[in-house]
């Protein structure tokens, strides 16, 4: 139902709530899923049906009310009532499953291809990014982190013959979490001495919609999961990297060699095809594994690296959004 209709005197959601809970019930799941207080955005001389009303607004305009909504239902597994109407307005607030993990070696190919896309700010490419959540992004915090959040637009199925999805734009929480880059890796990424172990240089950005749960013709999109483990394909081992360089259409890169890791294991290192734009794409082992996360070339050595995605993983769930990985 377009959010309109719930704006109108008879509305139907402020009498829904206060069915089921108090007022001070409705503040307190506001604090939990806004991590704010209802006080700060709600008139606290209203009636209770205006405050809930002001407050199903402020949820709505920051993103928030469906996932509001969905911890409403969960708070009341006795009031099936309240989640069939709640269904009925948004047949959408319970997403389908993730897909499951197809089984021949091309179609996890052509699902991984899927859930790549390039980065551009307005309309000029900047880099490679891919789906680790419904509506999670991860690439490089290089590439992102001096861009206006309102300028990033994310392409996805930009490949030669097909069309492209409609693009997305950056989602309320904007960069989630995020790692600097060194600072010996600051001109352009040419690296004299060894990262610190706690700069990955990556970014986890929100997208405004889950694109993980596209229907393609393979079914749902998906995402690619992060490695819990740090094992790494031994020394000389075939390498894949999926790319937009320089903004061109997707490029599969299967002669990607590992290199191995460099001394504080804080980057691997590989020889790939890879140029600008490139930076942020994901790197597979060659049975299509989550490896690294590109960063760009080390020019004075004359390699590639990468970021280990396990390192991404664990700094992620240490800043304690784990929840996003599941």
């Amino acid at each position: 139902m377009p959010y309109d209709t719930i704006q109108r005197p008879e509305t139907v959601l402020p009498s829904l709530l206060l069915d089921i809970a108090t007022l001070d019930d409705l503040k307190f799941w506001f604090w939990v899923v806004t991590n704010d207080r209802f006080s700060n955005h709600i008139n606290g001389n209203a009636a209770d049906l205006t405050a809930v009303y002001e407050m199903i607004n402020h949820l709505h305009n920051t993103g928030k009310l469906l996932p509001y909504l969905q911890y409403a239902i969960n708070k009341r597994p006795d009031r099936p009532n309240f989640k069939k109407k709640i269904i009925e307005i948004y047949p959408d607030i319970f997403p389908p499953p993730p897909p499951s993990p197809p089984h021949d070696e091309e179609d996890r190919f052509a699902c991984i291809m899927g859930q790549v896309c390039m980065i551009r700010v307005d309309e000029t490419p900047i880099a490679t990014g891919f789906l680790i959540g419904k509506d999670m992004v991860l690439t490089n915090y290089h590439a992102v982190h001096n861009v206006a959040r309102d300028r990033l637009i994310f392409l996805f199925d930009h490949m030669e013959g097909l069309t492209a999805r409609a693009p997305i734009v950056l989602g309320a929480r904007g960069i989630l979490v995020w790692s600097p880059y060194s600072a010996s890796e600051q001109q352009a990424i040419q690296v004299p001495s060894l990262p610190p172990v706690n700069n990955l240089d990556y970014a986890l950005l929100h997208l405004d919609c889950c694109a993980g749960y596209d229907m393609t013709p393979r079914g749902p999109r998906g995402w690619l999961s992060l490695p819990a483990d740090d094992s790494l394909p031994p020394r000389g081992a075939k390498m894949v990297m999926v790319h937009h360089p320089k903004g061109a259409y997707m490029r599969v890169e299967r002669d990607g060699i590992v290199l191995g890791p460099n001394g504080n294991h804080s980057r691997i290192n590989y020889r790939a095809d890879c140029t600008s734009g490139s930076s942020g794409a994901p790197c597979l082992t060659q049975d299509l594994r989550p490896l690294a996360l590109h960063q760009g070339r080390n020019e004075r050595n004359d390699f590639s690296q990468g970021v280990p995605l396990w390192q991404v993983r664990n700094s992620i769930i240490s800043e304690g959004l784990g929840n996003v990985l599941e």
